[in-house]
């Protein structure tokens, strides 16, 4: 499983749930359906506001740590992970 079909794959299941911990669990799940050999370790970085994406989280699903970053990290962060 490339890098960018891992994004895509957990940027589908961020836009179905909001989930950033069953988006983890679910690219692990993936991976193993299709026999990945390696270990396996999943963290989703979610690159939106905190707070913008704790209102759409429903309640029971806030179980997640939320810290903040500095607006240029996040940029970097991001341009890291598109390949940019």
């Amino acid at each position: 499983m490339s890098s960018q079909v891992a994004v895509s794959f957990v940027r589908r299941g961020l836009r179905r749930h909001s989930d950033p911990q069953q988006s983890a669990r679910d690219l692990v799940k993936e991976a193993l359906r299709l026999n990945t050999s390696d270990n396996l370790t999943a963290i989703v970085i979610c690159l939106s506001p905190v707070e913008k994406f704790a209102e759409s989280c429903p309640p029971q699903r806030r179980r997640f740590k939320a810290c903040s970053i500095s607006e240029e990290a996040r940029n970097r962060l991001k341009s890291l992970i598109e390949g940019n």
